[in-house]
């Protein structure tokens, strides 16, 4: 069979000379910058950022090709993972595809089986009942609540005990390990808006990024030592399974640089995504009042005051669609990235190997196209009938294909969770001045603390 030859056109978008402009400009505003120019362009546009080739795509045929059609020919060996590979090295998330990549997923795949996330779900429920006793005293004090704190803290809390046996805590902000991620995650997210100057560089930033990040890595480094030394039992975490898992092939075990790394991903991934997307889901809620009456409608017909189980999720179905066009508005990761490995084409434009491809959720979320009235909040766009219809590349809060996140059952079962207990014993009311803005930086942001003040039911 003869292969048709690619298309020559190149994608269209700002001149290679205006690289300077353009990276200053994405910079800024990288949401409101990648907007304006898919509105001028189309839904493929080539953007020169810091001199290396990027094609902008936005159309959900070309995200589901990168991502499941022809995801061989697209890889993580892009840009992005090189200037976030001090936290994440080469852990799961962000390792290039091939035997290295399967190797990892076999080892990782049982710790998220549907019978230890069941198992799981009761820590995750004694942790957010300490929450809400909290609150409680808050709530009778008249005192508003930091949601965005609030929900990093539990879910860290949760993360840490569920993975890896570890209790940091009722009030996980304050330890040391909470309080370096805090600081690293904000010196990151400043030194990706503008990569120029190398992290080597001791500038005060960059001393206070490693600095913090040695921290970071001397938690985790005891964890693992603690376990090899046989003073941690087995209480079957992902941390005893990955130390004690052998490859099928090779029968070798993960050393300690490679334990870390997946530590590292999973304690950053499996709490900062699901805390940002609780705490927009509860905000949304206070400006969506007959939203929040159905909601709670719903969870009291099918659990009264008792907490869910594994089994109850299937029947919260109006849950499920209120966090998913929660997820569609406002998805916690904000940008995703490929390398070309060779020659590809997409919307009809030829992409050169090397080239690297992205796309942001957020924008592929709002294409107008695929969600009429896309800044509504509509969660009946997701009703069961309906949400069987969406196109595959359309909706990707947890990516898609062979590399979604491994944890979207955990993240999903752990924010439904946390939500129903929650609006079974509170109302609540903002205390946060609107609009707000949203910042992209490793997550979407909002760009105030969101107050809310508390009600018992």
């Amino acid at each position: 069979m003869t292969l048709a030859p690619l298309s020559t056109s190149v994608a269209p978008g700002p001149r290679p000379s205006a690289s300077l402009s353009t990276t200053i400009a994405f910079q800024r505003d990288p949401l409101g910058y990648l907007s304006k120019a898919l509105e001028r362009y189309g839904n493929v546009v080539r953007v020169p950022v810091l001199g290396m080739p990027m094609v902008v795509i936005n159309h959900p045929d070309d995200v589901k090709k990168v991502l499941q059609d022809n995801h061989v020919d697209f890889d993580k060996d892009a840009k992005i993972f090189e200037l976030v590979s001090p936290l994440l090295g080469d852990g799961l998330i962000s390792v290039v595809g091939g035997a290295s990549w399967m190797s990892r997923r076999r080892l990782l795949q049982p710790a998220f089986h549907r019978r230890r996330i069941e198992d799981m779900m009761r820590v995750m429920s004694a942790h957010t009942e300490d929450m809400l006793q909290r609150w409680s005293g808050f709530a009778s004090g008249g005192t508003d609540i930091d949601v965005g704190r609030e929900m990093s803290n539990l879910t860290l809390r949760i993360v840490a005990r569920t993975l890896f046996a570890i209790d940091i805590g009722a009030d996980g902000q304050t330890h040391p390990y909470a309080q370096a991620l805090d600081v690293f995650m904000k010196e990151l997210s400043a030194y990706l808006k503008f990569p120029v100057i190398p992290l080597r560089v001791p500038t005060p930033s960059h001393r206070r990024f490693w600095r913090n990040l040695r921290i970071m890595d001397g938690f985790v480094y005891d964890m693992i030592s603690r376990y090899r030394a046989g003073t941690a039992e087995d209480q079957g975490d992902l941390l005893y399974m990955l130390i004690n898992a052998q490859d099928a092939d090779t029968g070798e075990k993960m050393d300690d640089r490679q334990l870390r790394d997946e530590i590292s991903s999973f304690l950053f991934a499996g709490h900062e995504t699901s805390a940002n997307a609780l705490t927009w889901t509860i905000q949304t809620l206070t400006e969506h009042p007959d939203v929040e009456s159905r909601l709670r409608a719903e969870i009291d017909s099918v659990l009264g005051d008792r907490e869910p189980t594994m089994a109850d999720l299937p029947k919260l179905t109006y849950l499920a669609a209120v966090i998913n066009e929660n997820l569609r508005i406002n998805p916690p990761i904000w940008q995703i990235m490929r390398n070309a490995r060779v020659d590809n084409e997409l919307g009809g434009y030829r992409v050169p190997a090397g080239s690297n491809v992205f796309w942001s959720p957020y924008l592929v979320h709002r294409n107008p196209d695929f969600w009429p009235e896309p800044e509504k909040f509509d969660p009946d766009r997701f009703a069961p009938e309906i949400a069987r219809s969406i196109h595959k590349g359309a909706f990707i809060p947890f990516s898609a294909g062979p590399r979604i996140c491994i944890g979207n059952t955990f993240a999903l079962a752990e924010i439904q969770l946390i939500l129903t207990r929650i609006l079974q014993r509170f109302h609540f009311e903002s205390r946060t001045e609107l609009p707000l803005r949203k910042v992209p930086e490793a997550t979407v942001r909002p760009n105030k603390p969101i107050r809310i003040a508390l009600q018992p039911r």
